[in-house]
């Protein structure tokens, strides 16, 4: 049995965002214009961090009203980043720590796609 995904199976490539397909035995970028590197398709988000910043996401909104606006919306953002800076520019960095404030990031991220309606 090989780990080579089927034929024609569609991803995204790392280095350029772009959309590929697996045409065996490698990844090509679809479509006329190709960029001049190797394509290879990024990996997916885990199941488990997917679920941690659903269940933030959850909690956020039993605690605070929703965004109202595009301002609000980057200063909570923007807290939540600096929260991430503070645990990057520590001397050694606590992994725990720093995933529970990226997790916290990308929830507010989430949540202002949602309460904005973008």
């Amino acid at each position: 049995m090989s780990n080579e995904p089927a034929i024609g199976t569609r991803a995204i490539c790392k280095a350029c965002g772009e959309r590929i397909v697996f045409v065996s035995p490698y990844w090509d970028h679809v479509g006329e214009m190709k960029p001049r590197h190797i394509a290879q398709p990024q990996a997916e988000a885990p199941p488990d961090l997917l679920a941690a910043v659903a269940a933030e996401l959850a909690r956020a909104r039993s605690q605070h009203a929703p965004l109202h606006s595009a301002h609000e919306a980057y200063a909570v953002i923007l807290e939540e980043l600096d929260e991430v800076w503070s645990e990057v520019r520590t001397k050694v960095i606590d992994r725990t720590r720093l995933r529970k404030e990226l997790i916290q990031l990308a929830a507010m991220a989430v949540r202002a796609v949602e309460d904005l309606g973008l």
